[in-house]
């Protein structure tokens, strides 16, 4: 999980992809692209880029069995983290 210095918070743009793979697959090569995406993103970003929103990236686990790393992600947050999140772009 990384977020950027800059934007606001309470209008957060989130983007996420998942690192695992179904059972007997090739490892990270089912969502490699997705992962590439958001860190080539992240990258040319920076920590501190000039946006509205700031940008939260998320890498999940446990998305090939139910989606267990977002599931607990999105669980763990209060009301008002919840409100904060103003999109959710998932690159699978």
């Amino acid at each position: 999980m990384a977020q950027t210095k800059t934007g606001s918070t309470s209008d957060v743009v989130m983007a996420g992809a998942h690192l695992d793979s179904i059972r007997g697959g090739p490892g990270i090569n089912d969502n490699a692209t997705g992962v590439a995406a958001l860190l080539e993103t992240a990258l040319q970003l920076g920590s501190s880029p000039q946006v509205h929103n700031a940008v939260r990236f998320a890498f999940w686990g446990g998305q090939e069995t139910g989606a267990d790393g977002s599931t607990q992600y999105v669980r763990g947050l209060d009301q008002g983290q919840l409100a904060d999140v103003a999109l959710y772009l998932n690159f699978d």
